[in-house]
């Protein structure tokens, strides 16, 4: 939901990756604030991790 101010939670999002060819990828998602702050590449050291705040990845093999 772009634009519409919730507060602080998880938005659920999703996008459409037409894929061409089989391989290794990385997805990368980061968010950004209505001040249009980004997050991170790396996080902050904070005693356990409680305020992770960088951008997150997911690596994925399409077969």
């Amino acid at each position: 939901m772009p634009g519409k101010n919730i507060g602080y939670g998880w938005v659920s999002w999703s996008f459409e990756w037409t894929i061409l060819e089989k391989g290794e990828y990385t997805i990368r998602s980061r968010a950004t604030d209505s001040f249009g702050q980004i997050q991170p590449n790396l996080p902050f050291w904070n005693k356990k991790g409680y305020g992770y705040n960088a951008i997150d990845q997911i690596k994925v093999k399409v077969e």
